[in-house]
């Protein structure tokens, strides 16, 4: 799987989930909360596990995917089909089937990882927007164990003393330690609130939006 399919919120390829309600996402309600005992739904050709909750973040935002575990055997893909959020297993899913109860626990340390180079992407187009001025806008982004990327529109080419600029601006918020506060609005009242520069990276389709705010810095609507 090529990394620009790895990073895309819906996959090519399209599974048959008629009928499954849409997942519960524990994963928003506390992103250090790694374990969760969840029903399986649906079990597709050996592989594939539909739950009817689940603590496996599935690839979203430009951000990958949550590996780890469910029962015995090695999860390692999640992604989101409509509503339903669709588990990849390495291997055959050792007899797992409808109605049972399964334990999920997620891996940590890949999970941190990604979380920080997702709050970091939040900082650097804060430091740019404040930098270069409200026509500098996140254009797009990626989210990976061992990089990150961020695309902004502005319209020249930076310099070195600039990037630098920008490296420091950034090192500050970070060690500043702000508070990230993140809250479900419903979309008429946070674009009233805080303007359409939530968009960030485009629209944030749904009637209401995560919002995650950097205390004082920056604001955007986030499903990562």
């Amino acid at each position: 799987m090529n990394r620009p399919q790895t990073t895309a919120t819906e996959r090519e390829s399209k599974l048959d989930l008629s009928g499954l309600p849409q997942t519960k996402a524990l994963y928003y309600q506390d992103y250090k909360a790694i374990g969760c005992t969840a029903t399986i739904l649906k079990a597709i050709d050996d592989k594939y596990v539909m739950l009817d909750e689940t603590c496996f973040f599935p690839t979203s935002g430009g951000q990958e995917h949550d590996t780890g575990k469910m029962g015995g055997s090695e999860v390692v893909d999640v992604f989101r089909q409509g509503g339903v959020i669709v588990h990849v297993l390495a291997d055959n899913n050792r007899g797992l089937k409808p109605g049972q109860k399964v334990d999920c626990v997620v891996n940590w340390e890949r999970r941190k990882q990604l979380t920080q180079h997702h709050t970091v992407t939040h900082i650097l187009n804060g430091v740019c927007r404040k930098i270069f001025g409200s026509h500098a806008w996140q254009a797009g982004t990626a989210k990976f164990v061992d990089k990150a990327r961020l695309d902004m529109t502005h319209y020249e080419h930076l310099s070195e003393q600039q990037l630098k600029q920008i490296e420091d601006e950034a090192n500050k918020v970070i060690q500043a330690d702000l508070p990230v506060h993140k809250s479900f609005v419903p979309r008429t009242d946070a674009e009233q609130k805080y303007g359409f520069s939530i968009y960030q990276g485009g629209i944030v389709p749904g009637k209401t939006l995560r919002i995650v705010e950097i205390d004082g810095f920056d604001v955007e609507a986030c499903g990562g």
